[in-house]
């Protein structure tokens, strides 16, 4: 088999202080993306100009005349590249030198054809000192969505690489709008997994640079309840018990919200929500208050409660 060619797509709106450092990264590989795409959604920060003055011929930009949201953001994006795979990378995330040569070898080796790959994200920089050789790439064949879960498999966008083709195919991240919540790239990847099956590495390959704004991935939307039991509902596997904790730790975690906004005299409108869409999908139990409570001194301290 032939080396799959690869675009890394980098979906931006207002990171230009995290961009030229994200696309050094693609750069610094050790197998060189054939395309770096960056979708820009309409940015007011200078981004635009900061890319085109790096005047760098491996590099595509696209700019949106609006903030068309996340996710229709990259569905343009996965149809204007014509590589074999798309690796997505968020804007203020960093990747290994070693990611895009690793995720070639994972593909070359397989016995089947590799849909998509999940390479994890590091939360610490220390977790990404080590020189590749120690990765070892599982695999997932179709309709095993609660292995994923049971082994905590990552899937949100700066995970994923996904065969363009076969992701397209499948609707990409199917229709979105400006104020579709930040679960659809979890919810389509386990949709995808679980019918053309995943890769993934067991050491993280990409790192989540720490910055305030990544306070609003610690600050539970309601929609997301909806999203992630629905889609367990889809797929029939509510019952095993592997995706039982990981509905349970869902809901008390929205619980831990409620509570905590009624610890600051903010009603109880949330965990009223909470309940109510839990019971909606039959998913409501007496301890995920008890694991709900248990969450409030971390939520407050992660700052949850709006300013």
């Amino acid at each position: 088999m032939t080396n799959p060619s690869f675009c890394v797509i980098i979906p931006n709106f207002n990171y230009r202080h995290f961009l030229e450092e994200a696309i050094q990264s693609c750069l610094m590989q050790t197998q060189p993306p054939d395309e770096i795409l960056v979708c820009d959604n309409a940015s007011t920060d200078e981004s635009v100009a900061m890319l085109k003055a790096l005047n760098l011929n491996s590099l595509k930009i696209e700019v949106r005349e609006k903030n068309l949201g996340l996710f229709e953001n990259l569905n343009l994006g996965l149809r204007s590249t014509q590589c074999d795979y798309v690796k997505i990378l968020c804007a203020d995330d960093l990747m290994h030198s070693r990611c895009l040569e690793l995720l070639a070898e994972s593909i070359q080796k397989s016995s089947h054809i590799v849909n998509s790959l999940s390479v994890g994200i590091a939360h610490e920089l220390s977790m990404m000192n080590h020189d590749g050789e120690n990765v070892v790439f599982d695999c997932v064949e179709s309709c095993q969505v609660p292995r994923l879960i049971g082994q905590r498999v990552a899937l949100s966008l700066s995970d994923m690489c996904y065969k363009r083709d076969t992701f397209l195919d499948f609707g990409g991240f199917g229709i979105t709008n400006a104020t579709q919540d930040y679960s659809l790239d979890a919810v389509t990847a386990l949709k995808f997994a679980n019918r053309f099956g995943m890769n993934w590495t067991h050491t993280k390959l990409v790192f989540e640079r720490p910055h305030p704004g990544q306070h609003r991935r610690f600050m539970p939307k309601l929609n997301q309840i909806d999203e992630f039991l629905s889609v367990y509902e889809e797929l029939s596997v509510s019952e095993d018990p592997r995706v039982r904790r990981a509905i349970d730790f869902l809901v008390s975690n929205h619980m831990g919200s409620g509570f905590a906004r009624c610890l600051a005299l903010q009603g109880t409108s949330y965990l009223s929500q909470v309940i109510r869409r839990a019971r909606s999908h039959n998913e409501l139990r007496w301890y995920q208050f008890l694991r709900g409570a248990y969450q409030v001194p971390r939520l407050l301290l992660s700052r949850i409660l709006p300013s």
